[in-house]
């Protein structure tokens, strides 16, 4: 996935990267495994500017929590 924001044209390079692995992401959607939980334990590696990488994970945290 990549999310751009703003009208300016792509970055050669990402801002930030989140990278689940796959078994962790699907545990993460079917709503298994809580995102914090994956991130704590190593299972979610970030890269770049971590601030704005918690800032996405946070505005897409509500899609895998349970409500």
């Amino acid at each position: 996935l990549t999310a751009k924001f703003g009208t300016q044209p792509d970055p050669a390079t990402p801002d930030a990267t989140i990278a689940p692995d796959a078994e962790s992401y699907a545990a993460m959607r079917a709503r298994r495994l809580p995102p914090p939980e994956a991130y704590f334990s190593g299972r979610i590696r970030i890269s770049g500017d971590a601030g704005l990488a918690m800032q996405i994970g946070m505005a897409l945290l509500p899609r895998f929590t349970q409500t």
